[in-house]
């Protein structure tokens, strides 16, 4: 004769099932989701913080190819300024008539070096010399150093590099010396 199992202890073991059910669904399923959950807000993090680089990177890539357009720009405004011929031909002349407008006359104009500019191709800087002897009459030096200051200012592509002037004691308004500048022309 078998006896049947009291009912407390069915439901002892009812109730052990259910735990059982419970915990292998817990272990199996939400458990596996939860660390999914926690690897998916790691991801979205990262995915976040790569779209926010990603943006800083693309205003900074706007504002840079806005100061290349600018420069573009002025470099094309440059290139329409400068003749065709050599620059041996047609800057010596430029200068010269910037001199002769400003009272230096019979200044001596030099190429002293042509070199290639890194990193703008199919450019070189030129160095050039302009000497000028002495001559009666010629404006104050104050003239003198405004004069060479305009010549920047209406050929761009020009730098003045030192200006070298002395006068004769007995003839003070005499001067004489020479200008270095530098020229960024196409070669």
């Amino acid at each position: 004769m078998s006896s049947a199992p009291s009912p407390s202890v069915r439901q002892f073991l009812a109730g052990g099932a259910v735990l059982g059910v419970a915990w292998w669904f817990y272990s199996h399923w939400l458990v596996p989701l939860q660390q999914r959950e926690v690897e998916c807000q790691k991801t979205l993090a990262e995915t976040r913080q790569r779209l926010s680089d990603a943006k800083m990177q693309i205003q900074e890539i706007a504002k840079e190819e806005q100061a290349a357009a600018g420069t573009r720009s002025l470099l094309n405004s440059l290139q329409n300024g400068i003749p065709k011929e050599p620059t041996a031909v047609w800057l010596p002349v430029r200068l010269k008539a910037h001199l002769d407008s400003a009272g230096i006359t019979e200044a001596g104009i030099r190429l002293n070096s042509a070199i290639p500019e890194p990193g703008v191709p199919d450019y070189e800087r030129t160095y050039w010399n302009l000497n000028r002897p002495r001559q009666e009459g010629m404006r104050t030096m104050g003239a003198v150093l405004l004069a060479v200051a305009e010549i920047e200012k209406q050929e761009p592509f020009v730098k003045i590099l030192d200006v070298s002037f002395n006068a004769d004691p007995e003839a003070p308004h005499w001067f004489a010396g020479g200008i270095n500048v530098t020229a960024l022309v196409p070669k």
